[in-house]
């Protein structure tokens, strides 16, 4: 079998573990006939995935999965699959003051500096940290519009809210295998292995809230979604507003020698009960319920 083939089939046999429909070979294999570039020199991926022609791009749609992409070397996304649209559909329009209860806006990020992932967990536990007082018994965490990215940094940053060692999550993937993410000695670990490259700040805290509200909707994704996830499996939590948008998955990347990144799905998040969320995760608290509440919480 010529390398291209067996590079190209081995990524169709990961994306398709997690594709609805049963996978058409004979469909995939007339594609790598018209679209896949022959190339004696296939040291560099590159060429044969032809990443600058619709070649990945046409396999990979003909899936129908939902949340892989590709990414050239400058960090722009050449070719997406995902059809569902995370945009925002938020029905919550109160503006939150401070004082009236504690406030916490998660938002993104992506690829950056270690310094810039410091930075950022800092910020956060320092809001979280000015926010801990006596009269703060309810926490609103907001993930709306958050559409993921890096959720190591994500979740370091929420790390007060967790005990020291705790399990919030897991991985099931493609081989079978389930690994479990969450906290040892206040770090974010996947399984045994430490997610952080940096010290981060650490803090607990010091007055446990009655109640903490976690602002979804449908621009909430991927990474965000493992968040919402986590924050799920404590008892204090309410999930509120509307769905997620559905990309809640484990995403493997594979570099090519041009710089470029292949970014494939090779599993599913699950929560502390095994329970994947395909088609997003639910609010347990409406909306229209959630701004009777927060009416109260200003009077």
């Amino acid at each position: 079998m010529k390398k291209s083939y067996f590079f190209t089939l081995i990524l169709f046999t990961q994306i398709s573990s997690f594709v609805n429909a049963e996978p058409n070979y004979d469909e995939v294999k007339q594609l790598i006939n018209k679209h896949f570039i022959r190339n004696s020199d296939y040291s560099d991926k590159s060429v044969y995935l032809g990443y600058k022609t619709p070649n990945v791009a046409t396999l990979l749609k003909s899936l129908n999965e939902p949340h892989t992409y590709l990414m050239d070397k400058d960090s722009n996304i050449t070719f997406f699959s995902a059809k569902k649209r995370c945009v925002s559909n938020s029905k919550i329009k109160q503006h939150f003051h401070k004082g009236k209860h504690a406030y916490l806006k998660i938002s993104s990020i992506g690829i950056t500096t270690t310094e810039e992932k410091s930075q950022y967990v800092r910020n956060l536990i320092n809001k979280i940290r000015s926010q801990d007082n006596k009269n703060s018994r309810y926490w609103i965490i907001d993930l709306r519009k958050n559409s993921g990215g890096n959720m190591w940094p994500m979740l370091q940053a929420i790390s007060p809210f967790f005990d020291a060692t705790q399990v919030l999550g897991e991985f099931h993937l493609a081989s079978g295998s389930i690994t479990r993410f969450g906290f040892k000695d206040g770090i974010a670990h996947e399984s045994s292995l430490q997610k952080i490259n940096f010290q981060p700040d650490t803090y607990h805290l010091k007055h446990q809230p009655s109640r903490i509200y976690v602002l979804i909707d449908s621009s909430v994704a991927s990474s965000a979604e493992a968040l919402a996830i986590g924050l799920s499996s404590l008892d204090n939590v309410i999930l509120v507003g509307e769905k997620t948008c559905g990309l809640a998955t484990v995403n493997t990347p594979f570099e090519l020698r041009d710089g470029s990144i292949l970014v494939l799905t090779t599993g599913e998040m699950a929560n502390i009960h095994g329970q994947t969320f395909k088609s997003g995760i639910k609010p347990s608290m409406s909306s229209l319920e959630f701004n009777k509440l927060i009416k109260v919480f200003g009077e």
